[in-house]
C-alpha cells in the first residue's frame, strides 16, 4: 500500500513562510526571517540572460525580509499600489503562468499577471545560515495601475 508523502512542497512551503514573516511584521513592524526560498526562475528567462551576456548564477528565487517590507510599505498601501499578502504568498504557485518582461534599463526582470508586478534582479547575494549564495531576488511589488506599461521600449517580453 502506498503511502502519502507528508513533505511540502517548494511553494507550500514558501507559502507558509511569507505567511509566518507577514505575522511577524505584523507584531513587530519588521522582519527578521532568513530569505524566504520561493522556487526557480523559468527556462525563457534562463535563456534570456545567457543570450544577452548576463546569465544567471543561479535560478534560485528568495525574497528577503526588507524587500517585502518595501513592498508592503504603508505609502503603498496609502496610495492603493500594495500588492496583496494574499497574492505574495501565492506567487510561488502563480509564477509560472505570469508573463515576464525584461527591463532593458535596469537588467531586471518583471512577473505579471497584469493586476500585480513582481520585479526581481538576478545574480544578488543572500545570506542564508550556510553562507552567501547567489539568487534571483524581489527587489518589490506593486499593483498594476495601468497594464499597458509594458509596451514601453524599455521592455521586452520574455515569456
Amino acid at each position: 500500500m502506498a503511502t502519502k508523502s507528508k513533505t511540502l512542497s517548494v511553494e507550500q512551503r514558501a507559502y507558509v513562510k511569507l505567511r509566518a514573516a507577514f505575522a511577524e511584521f505584523d507584531q513587530l513592524g519588521y522582519i527578521t526571517s532568513p530569505p524566504i526560498l520561493i522556487g526557480t526562475v523559468e527556462d525563457e528567462i534562463v535563456y534570456h540572460a545567457r543570450s544577452i551576456g548576463r546569465p544567471l548564477r543561479s535560478r534560485t528565487i528568495y525574497f528577503r525580509g526588507d524587500e517585502l517590507e518595501h513592498a508592503c510599505r504603508n505609502k503603498k498601501k496609502s496610495v492603493g499600489i500594495a500588492v496583496s499578502r494574499n497574492d505574495f504568498c501565492n506567487f510561488p504557485f502563480t509564477k509560472s503562468s505570469m508573463s515576464v518582461y525584461f527591463d532593458i534599463e535596469a537588467h531586471r526582470y518583471t512577473y505579471t499577471d497584469y493586476k500585480n508586478k513582481y520585479i526581481l534582479e538576478p545574480n544578488q547575494k543572500v545570506k542564508l545560515a550556510n553562507g552567501r549564495v547567489f539568487a534571483v531576488t524581489l527587489v518589490t511589488a506593486t499593483k498594476m495601475r495601468n497594464a499597458t506599461e509594458f509596451r514601453m521600449k524599455k521592455y521586452k517580453n520574455i515569456k
